[in-house]
Parts: C-alpha cells; sequence; structure tokens
C-alpha cells in the first residue's frame, strides 16, 4: 500500500485510488515525525547515495512462480511484524519482477511492498528512493499527470523530509500539488492537506515566510465548508457538501505549534498545541495516536518552559495511550519514556531517570534493523 498524507473520501462525484490512504495522525510513520529530527543529514556523500539507491540497480529475474511465492512471503511476514524476513522477501519479489514487461503491475506491488518495510524501520533515505522508482513506474505507465501520481509523489515528499532532503521534498510536494490543482481545482481539501505539509517542510528549511504563507493557506482550505453542483452518472445534476476536515486541521495546529516554538512564541505555541489536543479529541477519541503525539509534543514544550507538573501529566498521558495501542517495546513508547527520563531528573528523581532511561535504551537496542 502506498503511504501517503491524505484521509479517505470522494472527490467530486467520483472516487480516485490516491484518495486511498491513511487519515492524518494515524499512519506507520506517525505524523509525529515530522518533529523529530531528521534520521539522515541532507549533505550525502557520495557513499551514502550509493549505498542507498544499490539495491535497486540489481539485475532481473522474471520467474513468475519465485515472484509470487516471494510476495505472498514477503507480506505474511510483514503481517507477523518479521521485518527483516518481509524486507528479503520483498526484495527477491522485486529482483524477479525487473524482468517482466516495464509496464508489469507486479512491479509495482513488489516496489510498494518493500518501501512499506523500509518505513516501519524508519529507513527514511531508502524508503525515498525507492517510491522515486514508484513515480518512475506510475509515469511510464499511466502518464505523468494521472491521478495515482498525487499520492505517489506525497510519498517522495514525506519520506525526504524524513530524511532531512528538505530541497528534494519541497519539489515533490509541488509536484502532487500541481497534479491535485488540475484533478480537483484549487480549492479542494486535498490542497489544504499539501499546503499543510507544504507548510512544514518550509519550516524545517527555514524558509519562515513561505512556511506561514502556506499554513494560512491550508488552514482556508481545510476549514471551509463548500458546495459543489456536479454531474452524476445518469446526467443529472447534484450537490455535494464539503465538511470541514478538522482531522487534518489538528495535525496542522500540531506542526505550527511545533513551528512557533523554533520561533519562541511560546503563547502562540502552547495555544495551538491545545487546540490541536482539542480537535484530536472531539474527532478520533481521547485514547487515539494523534492525542498521543500531540501530548507527548505539548509535554516536551511544558518541560522546557520548566513546567514540569503539566509536563509530567502530558508525557504520562502519552505513554499510557502509546502503550496500550502500540504496545510496551514500541519505538514511539520509548522516546516517551526518554522524555519522561529528562523530566525526572528535572525533578531530581535520578534513581527513576536512571530506570526509564534504560528501559527506554532496551527499547531501542531491540528494533528491529534489517540487513542492509
Amino acid at each position: 500500500m502506498t503511504i501517503s498524507v491524505f484521509s479517505s473520501r470522494p472527490i467530486l462525484a467520483w472516487s480516485l485510488p490516491w484518495m486511498l490512504v491513511l487519515a492524518a495522525g494515524i499512519s506507520l510513520l506517525d505524523v509525529e515525525a515530522q518533529t523529530v529530527k531528521p534520521s539522515v543529514s541532507s549533505n550525502l556523500t557520495g557513499e551514502t547515495e550509493r549505498a542507498a539507491r544499490e539495491p535497486l540497480n540489481q539485475g532481473a529475474g522474471g520467474d513468475s512462480k519465485v515472484y509470487k511465492k516471494s510476495l505472498a512471503a514477503g507480506r505474511k511476514a510483514r503481517k507477523a511484524e518479521n521485518l527483516p524476513e518481509a524486507e528479503r522477501q520483498f526484495r527477491l519479489a522485486v529482483y524477479e519482477a525487473e524482468g517482466f514487461a516495464p509496464k508489469d503491475k507486479r512491479r509495482l506491488e513488489s516496489l510498494e511492498g518493500w518501501a512499506d518495510v523500509l518505513l516501519a524501520q524508519r529507513r527514511f533515505l531508502e524508503g525515498h528512493r525507492v517510491y522515486e522508482d514508484i513515480v518512475k513506474f506510475r509515469e511510464k505507465a499511466y502518464g505523468a499527470d494521472h491521478e495515482s501520481l498525487v499520492g505517489a509523489w506525497s510519498s517522495v515528499a514525506r519520506t525526504a523530509y524524513y530524511a532531512g532532503l528538505y530541497a528534494e521534498a519541497e519539489t515533490a510536494w509541488l509536484r502532487a500539488k500541481e497534479i491535485c490543482q488540475r484533478l480537483a481545482g484549487q480549492y479542494h481539501q486535498v490542497m489544504g492537506q499539501i499546503w499543510a505539509q507544504l507548510g512544514s517542510t518550509y519550516a524545517a528549511a527555514g524558509k519562515t515566510e513561505q512556511a506561514e504563507a502556506a499554513f494560512r493557506q491550508a488552514i482556508q482550505l481545510l476549514e471551509t465548508r463548500r458546495s459543489t453542483v456536479v454531474p452524476n452518472f445518469n446526467g443529472q445534476v447534484q450537490r455535494l457538501e464539503t465538511k470541514p476536515d478538522y482531522v487534518s486541521l489538528a495535525a496542522l495546529y500540531n506542526d505550527m505549534a511545533v513551528f512557533y516554538k523554533h520561533q519562541k512564541r511560546y503563547p502562540e505555541a502552547e495555544d495551538t498545541f491545545q487546540r490541536s489536543l482539542s480537535l484530536y479529541e472531539r474527532e478520533v477519541g481521547k485514547n487515539s495516536q494523534g492525542v498521543a503525539m500531540v501530548a507527548f509534543n505539548l509535554g516536551r514544550f511544558y518541560l522546557f518552559r520548566k513546567r514540569l507538573p503539566e509536563a509530567g501529566e502530558m508525557l504520562n498521558r502519552s505513554l499510557a495511550i502509546r502503550e496500550n495501542l502500540l504496545g510496551p517495546k514500541h519505538i514511539l513508547v520509548g522516546s516517551t519514556l526518554e522524555a519522561l527520563a529528562d523530566l525526572y531528573r528535572e525533578q531530581g528523581k535520578t534513581a527513576d531517570a536512571d530506570r526509564l532511561t534504560e528501559r527506554a535504551a532496551r527499547i531501542r537496542r531491540d528494533s528491529v534493523q534489517a540487513p542492509r
């Protein structure tokens, strides 16, 4: 499955494949990744770049039986969360698919399976390069302006962002925006989601004015209720009502709050975090991943501001939700434990801090790292 930033909803009178994706704040990557330090510097050496692309430049197999067996084994291992085995099998499937016709869809499904496993391991640079190959396939098979390219370019943009490649992320978001605008018009809510991601990318790249302008454009598009008249399948006209996209707004407010914090606009940051938290609680529930994400970020904000009781309340809330939804050994649980350990040190609770730090370290050591 291709991962992108949009939520599932119809566009005009028909439903597009690139709309069938995950809601904001609930993804394999977690929206919080937008506030985490990039995994790779944007100043890549030639050796690093070659290592990242090397698996994409292998020879071709072309054995249909081996391909089918490898793909099924990869999906089974992925479902069981056996990521090293899933990656091994998907790479074998990719190898065999390279021997098929250039527009054979088996090339696409094997690449998408591999990309999914890389993202699950937060190996964003490698995932980014695989998504670039997915874009190339879709352009060759369906044309450069096909609807599926919105989701594909979005995945390229997100993985570029997480890898610290902000210029590449910006280029990819602009390409997704161009295609989406041509298909759906400049006022569609999906455009608001793209503007929100562009704002986060500009902010990470230090383009403050462009970030604020993009955030404002996103808010305008996401919070507006619109009415559109379109023809239906029997030739008659119907009116479609578009409600405000509150879940995407919640994710946007989280990103804006982080941006305000970095700008030292602390009252605006706190207020915007609270708006994000309230929207997530109302729209997806008080024990959702979106709430856990904002509570984590708000807790770190309070810790930074030395408001320790409030920091403890938010961080413990985030930890409880994440342990319940993701399990006690998830990497995001480890991140929350590290933040709580920092809080305990501020409070002079050294023993408790050391205990949490050790638990977080065990989680990081046990995190699956598939062979490269």
